[in-house]
């Protein structure tokens, strides 16, 4: 009988303390300190503990981590709680992302970031870190209302003459009207949305002059705030962004290139966004021999050897479209009045190609095949654009 007790109080005692670390363990109550996650968490970091727990998705991360950067001052660390982000892929896009922000800290203006999970904290935050000293190769950007207001005005009369009337973009028919002729594949069409990145800037700043961030902290921000919509709201509201970079870009197309691809890209590839949106790099001297590539990288135009193949496929009986001709027109496409990042949806997207297959499968069948076909967009466009006198 002494025996049978003994063993039940044993077990007893191990229940209770299997009780407790699992408590422990999945962030409810540290049984010490009787602190709830939130105020173990805060301990840590009494004056810039950032509270996240409605972050579950690495794009809802990045935006959140941005945002920090955007709205701190020149002397703040912070770190940013996210209680929810605890499996082993959430550990995987974070450190992604962590290292990706270290490989960009002087373009960040000095922010580094480190990531700590649970057991050495009370749960997974990535924690904030900026040096005062480093000035960034991204400038501090001040630019005002009228400024950014112009600014956009110009996108918006590109849109509608240049994407709209010359039609080189078959979706897009004008501010009003993007994303058409996908209602038989389920896209319902919208309107483009044309937003100044400088905007976000002024807002969440609000006069703190100690609030200074680089272009590429702007443009990260407003980028992920904008990939946060369109994952929330409906096609009908936003069809597609066109997000206009801060101005130091327009006159540094080597600089804008670097960012997107480096910072943007990146960090999209490091949290798994491309299910949620695809990209686009605009720039008024966007120049492929700069870029250099010989392949598809992902937010540039096509390398134009790759398009005069589709040209000399579709446009055999056409004069005038040697490789220069082609190379030119093909960078022209993507020249804009500013500096801009063009966030499509990744829906969009898979609707087009299928919607251009029904397309091509029709035709076909008709016998009117011999300007469609897989790519033809691409040569259409330069030929378009070479019949004009005033295309660049």
């Amino acid at each position: 009988m002494w025996q049978e007790r003994s063993a039940l109080g044993v077990l007893l005692s191990l229940l209770v303390v299997a009780r407790h670390c699992s408590s422990f363990a999945i962030g409810n109550l540290n049984p010490f300190t009787r602190l709830s996650l939130r105020e173990q968490c805060e301990d840590r970091f009494p004056s810039s503990s950032i509270w996240a727990d409605d972050i579950a998705e690495g794009h809802e991360a990045a935006a959140k981590v941005f945002d920090v950067m955007l709205n701190s001052n020149a002397s703040t660390n912070a770190c940013v709680w996210m209680p929810k982000m605890k499996s082993r892929e959430a550990f995987r896009m974070l450190s992604g992302l962590v290292a990706i922000l270290n490989d960009n800290t002087e373009r960040l203006g000095g922010w580094t970031a480190a990531l700590e999970t649970w057991p050495k904290t009370p749960t997974t935050g990535i924690v904030l870190a900026k040096d005062a000293d480093v000035i960034g190769s991204s400038q501090p950007i001040n630019l005002g209302t009228v400024q950014q207001n112009n600014a956009v005005t110009a996108t918006e009369i590109w849109v509608n003459n240049t994407l709209g009337r010359r039609g080189l973009c078959p979706y897009t028919a004008s501010m009003t009207k993007a994303a058409i002729g996908l209602d038989s594949v389920g896209v319902s069409s919208g309107p483009v949305v044309v937003r100044h990145t400088c905007t976000i800037s002024t807002s969440f700043c609000d006069g703190d002059s100690t609030c200074t961030p680089t272009g590429a902290v702007i443009l990260g921000a407003s980028f992920w705030n904008a990939v946060l919509e369109l994952a929330c709201r409906p096609e009908t509201e936003v069809a597609t962004f066109l997000l206009i970079a801060p101005p130091a870009y327009d006159e540094n197309f080597e600089e804008f290139v670097a960012t997107c691809d480096n910072l943007l890209e990146r960090s999209c590839k490091a949290v798994a966004t491309d299910n949620i949106i695809g990209k686009a790099w605009f720039h008024p001297t966007y120049n492929s021999s700069v870029v250099g590539q010989d392949s598809i990288l992902p937010g540039h135009a096509l390398p134009a050897e790759m398009v005069k193949e589709f040209v000399d496929r579709y446009y055999s009986d056409v004069d005038g479209l040697d490789l220069a001709a082609v190379s030119r027109a093909n960078d022209a496409v993507r020249h804009t009045p500013h500096a801009t990042v063009n966030l499509l949806r990744r829906s969009q997207l898979s609707a087009s190609k299928e919607a251009e297959a029904a397309s091509l499968s029709s035709n076909t069948k008709e016998g009117n095949q011999r300007r469609k076909g897989p790519n033809s967009i691409y040569a259409q466009n330069v030929v378009r654009l070479l019949s004009l006198q005033d295309y660049d």
